[in-house]
Protein backbone atom coordinates (compact mmCIF):
# COMPACT_ATOMS: atom_id res chain seq x y z
CA UNK A 1 0.00 0.00 0.00
CA UNK A 2 3.03 2.45 0.70
CA UNK A 3 5.01 1.21 -2.69
CA UNK A 4 1.53 2.52 -4.28
CA UNK A 5 1.13 5.65 -2.35
CA UNK A 6 4.18 7.03 -3.16
CA UNK A 7 4.32 5.59 -6.89
CA UNK A 8 1.01 7.87 -7.25
CA UNK A 9 1.90 11.54 -5.66
CA UNK A 10 5.12 10.71 -7.48
CA UNK A 11 3.33 10.56 -10.76
CA UNK A 12 4.01 13.77 -13.13
CA UNK A 13 1.95 16.08 -12.86
CA UNK A 14 0.34 16.00 -16.87
CA UNK A 15 -0.26 12.23 -15.76
CA UNK A 16 -1.77 12.52 -12.46
CA UNK A 17 -4.22 15.03 -14.20
CA UNK A 18 -4.71 12.21 -16.75
CA UNK A 19 -5.82 9.92 -13.80
CA UNK A 20 -8.19 12.47 -12.34
CA UNK A 21 -9.97 13.41 -15.66
CA UNK A 22 -11.14 9.96 -15.56
CA UNK A 23 -12.74 9.29 -11.97
CA UNK A 24 -15.76 10.69 -11.25
CA UNK A 25 -16.33 13.66 -8.56
CA UNK A 26 -16.85 10.87 -5.55
CA UNK A 27 -13.62 8.88 -6.56
CA UNK A 28 -11.87 12.59 -6.12
CA UNK A 29 -12.98 12.79 -2.49
CA UNK A 30 -11.97 9.50 -1.81
CA UNK A 31 -8.71 9.73 -3.36
CA UNK A 32 -7.95 13.05 -1.48
CA UNK A 33 -7.88 11.02 2.26
CA UNK A 34 -5.33 9.09 0.81
CA UNK A 35 -2.35 11.12 1.79
CA UNK A 36 -1.82 15.36 2.14
CA UNK A 37 0.26 15.39 -1.45
CA UNK A 38 -2.45 13.83 -3.33
CA UNK A 39 -5.11 15.95 -1.11
CA UNK A 40 -3.35 19.33 -2.12
CA UNK A 41 -3.02 18.28 -5.81
CA UNK A 42 -6.90 17.25 -5.75
CA UNK A 43 -7.95 20.64 -3.71
CA UNK A 44 -6.42 22.30 -6.78
CA UNK A 45 -7.50 20.48 -9.36
CA UNK A 46 -8.51 22.68 -12.45
CA UNK A 47 -11.36 20.53 -13.59
CA UNK A 48 -12.89 19.33 -10.79
CA UNK A 49 -17.28 20.11 -11.05
CA UNK A 50 -19.39 17.45 -8.92
CA UNK A 51 -22.37 18.34 -11.35
CA UNK A 52 -24.80 18.21 -8.17
CA UNK A 53 -28.63 18.24 -8.74
CA UNK A 54 -29.13 18.86 -4.80
CA UNK A 55 -27.50 18.21 -1.45
CA UNK A 56 -28.92 16.85 1.76
CA UNK A 57 -27.66 16.86 5.26
CA UNK A 58 -28.71 15.68 8.24
CA UNK A 59 -27.39 16.71 11.31
CA UNK A 60 -27.80 14.01 14.39
CA UNK A 61 -25.77 14.38 18.04
CA UNK A 62 -23.01 11.89 16.98
CA UNK A 63 -23.54 12.07 13.36
CA UNK A 64 -23.81 13.77 9.79
CA UNK A 65 -25.18 12.49 6.96
CA UNK A 66 -24.63 13.91 3.61
CA UNK A 67 -26.74 12.64 0.26
CA UNK A 68 -25.59 13.94 -2.80
CA UNK A 69 -27.69 13.41 -5.82
CA UNK A 70 -26.25 14.21 -9.25
CA UNK A 71 -27.36 15.33 -12.52
CA UNK A 72 -27.47 11.89 -13.49
CA UNK A 73 -30.40 11.33 -10.84
CA UNK A 74 -27.06 8.86 -9.51
CA UNK A 75 -27.53 9.54 -5.51
CA UNK A 76 -24.50 9.21 -3.02
CA UNK A 77 -24.55 8.70 0.78
CA UNK A 78 -21.47 9.61 3.22
CA UNK A 79 -22.01 9.01 6.85
CA UNK A 80 -19.47 10.73 9.39
CA UNK A 81 -19.81 9.08 13.19
CA UNK A 82 -17.83 9.56 16.00
CA UNK A 83 -16.14 7.17 17.67
CA UNK A 84 -14.18 6.66 20.90
CA UNK A 85 -10.62 7.78 21.65
CA UNK A 86 -10.74 10.83 19.20
CA UNK A 87 -11.56 8.47 15.73
CA UNK A 88 -14.04 8.98 13.20
CA UNK A 89 -15.87 6.27 11.19
CA UNK A 90 -16.92 6.57 7.56
CA UNK A 91 -19.54 4.99 5.31
CA UNK A 92 -20.16 5.19 1.96
CA UNK A 93 -21.17 2.78 -0.98
CA UNK A 94 -21.11 -0.72 1.61
CA UNK A 95 -17.61 0.69 2.55
CA UNK A 96 -16.06 1.75 6.08
CA UNK A 97 -13.14 3.36 7.35
CA UNK A 98 -12.46 4.35 10.41
CA UNK A 99 -9.70 7.46 10.92
CA UNK A 100 -7.67 7.92 14.00
CA UNK A 101 -7.05 11.17 16.13
CA UNK A 102 -9.81 12.80 13.67
CA UNK A 103 -13.03 14.90 14.44
CA UNK A 104 -16.14 13.62 12.13
CA UNK A 105 -17.38 17.26 11.90
CA UNK A 106 -13.98 18.63 10.58
CA UNK A 107 -13.99 15.45 8.02
CA UNK A 108 -17.65 16.50 6.98
CA UNK A 109 -17.04 20.26 6.55
CA UNK A 110 -14.07 19.75 4.53
CA UNK A 111 -15.57 17.11 2.12
CA UNK A 112 -18.88 19.75 1.88
CA UNK A 113 -16.38 22.62 1.04
CA UNK A 114 -15.01 20.79 -1.71
CA UNK A 115 -18.26 20.06 -3.26
CA UNK A 116 -20.01 23.49 -2.77
CA UNK A 117 -16.56 25.42 -3.98
CA UNK A 118 -16.33 23.27 -7.56
CA UNK A 119 -20.13 23.47 -8.49
CA UNK A 120 -20.79 25.32 -11.30
CA UNK A 121 -23.72 27.83 -11.58
CA UNK A 122 -26.25 26.21 -10.73
CA UNK A 123 -28.37 23.89 -8.24
CA UNK A 124 -31.73 22.62 -7.87
CA UNK A 125 -31.87 22.36 -4.46
CA UNK A 126 -29.81 22.31 -0.85
CA UNK A 127 -31.63 20.83 2.10
CA UNK A 128 -30.52 21.33 5.58
CA UNK A 129 -32.50 18.86 8.67
CA UNK A 130 -30.55 20.25 12.12
CA UNK A 131 -30.81 18.24 15.26
CA UNK A 132 -30.02 20.10 18.79
CA UNK A 133 -28.24 23.68 18.21
CA UNK A 134 -24.60 22.15 16.52
CA UNK A 135 -22.95 25.50 16.46
CA UNK A 136 -19.71 24.42 14.68
CA UNK A 137 -21.50 22.23 12.04
CA UNK A 138 -23.60 25.88 11.19
CA UNK A 139 -20.79 27.71 11.59
CA UNK A 140 -18.56 25.88 9.44
CA UNK A 141 -21.23 25.82 6.69
CA UNK A 142 -21.89 29.28 7.09
CA UNK A 143 -18.27 30.30 6.38
CA UNK A 144 -18.24 27.47 3.39
CA UNK A 145 -21.07 29.22 2.21
CA UNK A 146 -19.65 32.80 2.35
CA UNK A 147 -16.96 32.34 0.35
CA UNK A 148 -18.70 30.85 -2.51
CA UNK A 149 -21.45 33.81 -2.02
CA UNK A 150 -18.51 36.44 -2.27
CA UNK A 151 -16.87 34.79 -5.11
CA UNK A 152 -19.12 33.28 -7.27
CA UNK A 153 -21.80 35.41 -7.84
CA UNK A 154 -23.70 33.91 -10.64
CA UNK A 155 -24.56 30.97 -8.65
CA UNK A 156 -28.21 30.17 -9.02
CA UNK A 157 -29.69 27.91 -6.02
CA UNK A 158 -33.74 26.85 -6.84
CA UNK A 159 -34.51 25.86 -3.53
CA UNK A 160 -33.27 26.25 0.49
CA UNK A 161 -34.80 24.00 2.64
CA UNK A 162 -34.33 23.80 6.37
CA UNK A 163 -35.49 21.51 8.88
CA UNK A 164 -34.79 22.85 12.78
CA UNK A 165 -36.37 23.28 16.10
CA UNK A 166 -34.68 26.87 16.49
CA UNK A 167 -35.16 29.85 14.04
CA UNK A 168 -32.74 31.60 15.26
CA UNK A 169 -30.75 29.07 13.18
CA UNK A 170 -32.10 30.01 9.74
CA UNK A 171 -30.41 33.54 9.36
CA UNK A 172 -27.27 32.05 9.56
CA UNK A 173 -27.26 30.07 6.69
CA UNK A 174 -29.76 31.96 4.61
CA UNK A 175 -28.18 34.85 4.81
CA UNK A 176 -25.41 33.29 2.32
CA UNK A 177 -26.99 32.03 -0.26
CA UNK A 178 -29.87 33.23 -2.55
CA UNK A 179 -32.49 30.49 -3.14
CA UNK A 180 -35.32 31.03 -5.19
CA UNK A 181 -37.86 29.28 -3.01
CA UNK A 182 -37.92 28.85 0.70
CA UNK A 183 -39.15 26.16 3.01
CA UNK A 184 -38.95 26.48 6.85
CA UNK A 185 -39.78 22.89 8.75
CA UNK A 186 -40.54 23.33 12.40
CA UNK A 187 -39.06 19.59 13.91
CA UNK A 188 -41.03 19.74 16.78
CA UNK A 189 -44.11 17.97 17.38
CA UNK A 190 -46.78 20.60 18.27
CA UNK A 191 -47.04 24.25 16.48
CA UNK A 192 -45.75 26.48 18.14
CA UNK A 193 -44.92 30.33 17.32
CA UNK A 194 -41.88 31.82 15.64
CA UNK A 195 -40.85 35.30 15.20
CA UNK A 196 -39.45 35.14 12.18
CA UNK A 197 -38.53 39.18 12.04
CA UNK A 198 -35.14 39.16 11.77
CA UNK A 199 -34.67 36.52 8.63
CA UNK A 200 -37.97 38.54 6.99
CA UNK A 201 -35.31 41.30 6.64
CA UNK A 202 -33.07 39.51 4.63
CA UNK A 203 -32.50 40.39 1.21
CA UNK A 204 -32.81 36.73 0.55
CA UNK A 205 -36.42 37.02 2.12
CA UNK A 206 -37.15 39.57 -0.10
CA UNK A 207 -36.02 38.18 -3.40
CA UNK A 208 -37.43 34.66 -3.47
CA UNK A 209 -40.13 33.79 -5.26
CA UNK A 210 -42.14 30.85 -2.82
CA UNK A 211 -42.20 30.71 0.32
CA UNK A 212 -43.53 27.59 2.53
CA UNK A 213 -43.86 27.44 6.31
CA UNK A 214 -44.76 24.21 8.02
CA UNK A 215 -45.69 23.11 11.69
CA UNK A 216 -45.60 26.80 13.54
CA UNK A 217 -47.34 29.93 13.27
CA UNK A 218 -46.15 33.29 12.32
CA UNK A 219 -47.42 36.78 12.83
CA UNK A 220 -49.72 38.04 10.78
CA UNK A 221 -48.07 41.18 10.56
CA UNK A 222 -44.80 39.62 8.93
CA UNK A 223 -43.52 41.44 5.82
CA UNK A 224 -44.39 39.97 2.83
CA UNK A 225 -42.16 40.87 -0.04
CA UNK A 226 -43.79 42.25 -3.34
CA UNK A 227 -41.70 39.54 -5.31
CA UNK A 228 -43.56 36.30 -3.77
CA UNK A 229 -45.12 34.53 -6.37
CA UNK A 230 -46.65 31.92 -3.91
CA UNK A 231 -47.07 31.90 -0.17
CA UNK A 232 -48.04 29.17 2.19
CA UNK A 233 -48.13 30.47 5.91
CA UNK A 234 -49.51 29.04 8.91
CA UNK A 235 -51.53 31.51 11.59
CA UNK A 236 -52.94 31.29 14.97
CA UNK A 237 -55.57 34.10 14.15
CA UNK A 238 -55.86 36.68 11.55
CA UNK A 239 -58.31 39.13 11.32
CA UNK A 240 -60.77 39.81 8.10
CA UNK A 241 -58.79 43.26 7.28
CA UNK A 242 -55.25 41.06 7.26
CA UNK A 243 -56.69 39.05 5.05
CA UNK A 244 -57.70 41.63 2.54
CA UNK A 245 -53.98 43.02 2.94
CA UNK A 246 -52.24 39.31 2.29
CA UNK A 247 -54.31 39.29 -1.08
CA UNK A 248 -53.32 42.90 -2.59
Amino acid sequence: MDSNRNSLKNMPELVMEKILSDLDFFDLISLRKVCQSIRFFIDNFRKMNPKLQSIRITVEPKSIKSTYRFLDNSERLIIYQTLPNRSSLLKWDQKKRILANSNYMDIFLKDFEIFWKNQKLKMEKFQLDLAGNPLKIIYGIRKILAANYENNSNFELGKFEIETSNPCQIPKILSKINPKTLEIWNKNDEKEYWDLEEISKLNQWKNAKKLTINGFYVDPEIRISENFEKIDLIFEAISWEQVLEFKK
